[in-house]
């Protein structure tokens, strides 16, 4: 790992997400990933930080990565490649969504082929 990377922090970082949002859920997989630590800021349940969201990019969508003061990162996938480009080892690629849908894309496609390989009906 490059030693510059090692030293570097998150305490420049906040997300804003809220409760149940998938794509928040995105961002935290990959932070959980690289093992970081990055405030959360949810905003319904802080109106501050709803206020914050807004003034700053005049909407409430999120998740939006504030670094710093003044620059405030939207996109899901945005965050994603930052977050590896800069905390990762360049090697260790960001996880798939396709990974947290898999089982259930499975077990539907066992059921349609359980369906399709059945017996004829007599009508058809």
């Amino acid at each position: 790992m490059d030693p510059e990377r090692t030293s570097d922090t998150t305490e420049d970082l906040a997300l804003y997400v809220y409760a149940g949002c998938g794509y928040c859920e995105d961002v935290r997989v990959a932070i959980r990933d690289l093992g970081l630590t990055i405030e959360e800021r949810d905003i319904y349940r802080d109106p501050a930080n709803m206020q914050a969201l807004v003034a700053a990019r005049g909407r409430r969508t999120v998740p939006v990565l504030r670094i710093g003061e003044a620059t405030w990162m939207p996109e899901s996938q945005d965050i994603i490649a930052y977050l590896y480009e800069r905390f990762g080892d360049g090697e260790k690629k960001p996880p798939s969504r396709l990974r947290r849908w898999l089982p259930f894309l499975m077990w539907g496609l066992g059921i349609a082929g359980g369906l399709a390989s059945g017996p004829v009906p007599r009508w058809l």
